[in-house]
């Protein structure tokens, strides 16, 4: 006897795609530790404090964080139209461009993973001192100067820095805003839809296995917890780039796991399945994106590691997830099901 499909009895997930479905769990989440594990006088009163300071902070001009990520985003959106567009004109094939743009509104939906990923950030920075107050900065200082004699930030700083080296790797630690959005771009409009949903799992899973670790080991790094960094942070005050990270990482306790490297190797696997010259192009900028969590003293070393970690683990785990959903809940290569085709007629019989 012939079971009923599977998909009819998780008709209530089709709603949603999976990393849509974690945003809307972990988003529930951040609200459950503010509602019930922070002190009275934070609250959830005090998460919406924080989301309108932040985005009255972030889409102005002294710290421009999502607008100038918005923009970056809207820019690559609207080049792409208007390259269908243009195309379709010139093979006048209006059908064509009609498709390319309802596909190019399916993108912004699955952008929108990133935005939370942001804003839970941003969030996390507020409510995690009033959960733990206590940051693991000593014993982790302690642990480098056991092994190394020094801190291994330190190390780092002293053996490679010059002005050069401070801008260079300034910019390679910045694009880890842009990166990720334009490799889901390429992954997007490459056709086969499966890469393009397991990167966005993929990066919406490291985000937030990250933030549960920021939760858990609080650690603020030792740019801002050793007074021996002050200096140097002096020494850099006038970088852009930095200036922009010491606003929001100042009080963050957002080190363990590493996010930048999270997300710096889930880009980097799949630039490598998409296109071996654009993974050999990116590479430098991925070493160097590593290379300045340390040489500017954002993450202590088992930081690296560990975020590492979180992007094998979130690669696996997102093609798992993907190939149960898309054998039992819905499928999510194509944008849009195919209606169902017609019985073809039979031929009159002699």
């Amino acid at each position: 006897m012939n079971k009923a499909p599977t998909v009819s009895r998780l008709r209530l997930l089709r709603l949603l795609r999976p990393e849509e479905w974690l945003s809307v769990l972990f988003g529930a989440m951040l609200l459950f530790v503010a509602h019930f594990l922070t002190d009275p006088d934070f609250g959830l009163k005090g998460i919406l404090v924080s989301f309108r300071r932040g985005v009255a902070l972030s889409m102005g001009r002294q710290i421009p964080f999502f607008s100038s990520h918005m923009t970056f985003f809207l820019l690559l959106a609207g080049l792409t139209w208007l390259a269908f567009v243009a195309r379709g004109l010139a093979a006048r094939r209006w059908s064509e461009v009609g498709r390319r743009t309802r596909e190019l509104g399916g993108l912004l939906r699955a952008y929108i993973p990133f935005l939370v990923c942001y804003v839970v950030y941003a969030l996390l920075r507020d409510t995690i001192p009033h959960v733990r107050s206590e940051t693991y900065d000593p014993a982790l200082a302690l642990m480098e100067t056991d092994l190394f004699g020094h801190l291994a930030s330190t190390l780092v700083y002293n053996a490679l820095e010059s002005p050069a080296m401070t801008w260079l790797l300034s910019k390679a630690y910045g694009s880890h805003f842009y990166v990720p959005p334009l490799v889901a771009f390429l992954l997007f409009f490459r056709g086969d839809r499966r890469p393009f949903r397991d990167f966005m799992l993929a990066i919406a899973l490291s985000g937030f296995i990250s933030y549960t670790g920021y939760l858990i080991v609080p650690v603020v790094g030792p740019r801002y917890a050793l007074g021996e960094w002050q200096s140097i942070r002096l020494d850099q005050a006038g970088n852009a780039v930095l200036t922009f990270i010491d606003f929001w990482g100042e009080t963050s306790r957002d080190c363990f796991p590493s996010m930048h490297a999270a997300w710096t190797v889930v880009a980097a696997v799949f630039l490598f399945r998409l296109s071996k010259p654009f993974f050999w192009v990116y590479l430098p900028v991925a070493a160097g994106l590593m290379l300045a969590c340390l040489y500017f003293g954002f993450h202590w070393l088992i930081d690296m590691p560990a975020g590492v970690l979180v992007a094998v683990l979130s690669i696996a785990l997102a093609t798992g997830l993907h190939r149960w959903w898309y054998a039992h809940v819905a499928d999510l290569v194509a944008p849009d099901p195919p209606p169902e085709a017609s019985p073809a007629p039979q031929p009159p019989s002699v």
